[in-house]
């Protein structure tokens, strides 16, 4: 069908599990058959090789991948998930990696707007390297804006 655009994996990221929306939007791309593939990033700091042991981490960011696979499947959608290693300030980097290496078509994420003034940057650090990284399109589902942050007049 001339028009169609049909995803073959959506890649999301769980950067903030309160997020909904993310998951939302990218099970109905999916919709048309293709198959999500979610993220949960894990975090090691600096001073700690990258294959840390992590075990309480990792059961409960597998837990939260089987949640959200259940939810993804709900919708009819497949969907698998993966844990992410990457340092503070290179998770776009990661997510950049998977994408290419899956063959994605798309990266929808769901964040907070941090600054309704400054759009220089109104998004965290890691959802700017998302998008400069990602070698494919990607999609933000904006949630509420975090506290403390002002909407300018």
């Amino acid at each position: 069908m001339a028009g169609l655009h049909r995803h073959r994996t959506v890649v999301v990221p769980l950067l903030d599990p309160d997020q909904a929306q993310a998951l939302d939007l990218a099970c109905r791309l999916a919709a048309d058959g293709s198959r999500l593939l979610l993220l949960a990033p894990l975090f090691v700091e600096w001073e700690l090789p990258l294959d840390a042991h992590f075990k309480a981490e990792e059961a409960a960011l597998g837990a939260e991948l089987d949640a959200k696979r259940a939810l993804a499947e709900s919708y009819g959608v497949r969907a698998n998930g993966r844990i992410v290693r990457a340092r503070h300030g290179q998770v776009g980097r990661a997510v950049a990696e998977v994408a290419r290496e899956v063959g994605a078509s798309q990266v929808v994420l769901g964040t907070a707007v941090e600054s309704t003034g400054d759009f220089r940057r109104p998004f965290s650090r890691d959802v700017c390297a998302i998008i400069q990284d990602a070698p494919c399109p990607v999609l933000i589902a904006t949630g509420p804006r975090q506290s403390g942050v002002r909407a300018v007049a």
